[in-house]
């Protein structure tokens, strides 16, 4: 009778965990649109501000483009962030070789042929909470959600 118990509740962690996912990678990727449509902005601006005052030469071009630059800087490294956070939830792993994805238990890459064992070795999979189903980042000894010791 325990042994049926804890398979459904497994099967309910399983599904959780599921559902969690695909909410998680749908806010992802809503926050992972928003910031190209940042960057996106940045370079029209970027871009008009330069065409506007190319012609000047009195203006000094590293200075008035900085704050610009910065911008566009953080904007990619948010789309890094998040695009490595869907990865990680649909447990993907980019080849080294040639950029493409493929499955985190894939051996080698389905494009190039590539070794993909350190690629495995350098990345930081979730965990998952035994008790209430909830994404365990990094070294965490408790849950976040239910406060069980993992």
């Amino acid at each position: 009778m325990a042994s049926i118990l804890d398979k459904l509740t497994q099967s309910g962690y399983g599904a959780v965990r599921k559902i969690k996912d695909a909410t998680d990678t749908s806010r992802i990727k809503v926050l992972l649109a928003e910031e190209k449509e940042n960057l996106k902005a940045a370079y029209e601006v970027l871009g008009k501000y330069y065409y506007e005052n190319i012609r000047q030469e009195d203006v000094p071009q590293e200075e008035a483009c900085a704050a610009l630059i910065l911008q566009i800087g953080k904007n990619l490294e948010k789309i890094q962030k998040y695009e490595e956070e869907i990865r990680l939830i649909k447990r993907m792993i980019v080849c080294p070789s040639c950029g493409k994805e493929a499955d985190y238990d894939s051996m080698f890459c389905g494009h190039c042929g590539a070794d993909l064992s350190a690629v495995k070795i350098t990345m930081d999979m979730s965990r998952y909470c035994s008790q209430c189903g909830e994404r365990l980042m990094g070294n965490a000894t408790f849950c976040p959600s239910c406060g069980q010791k993992v």
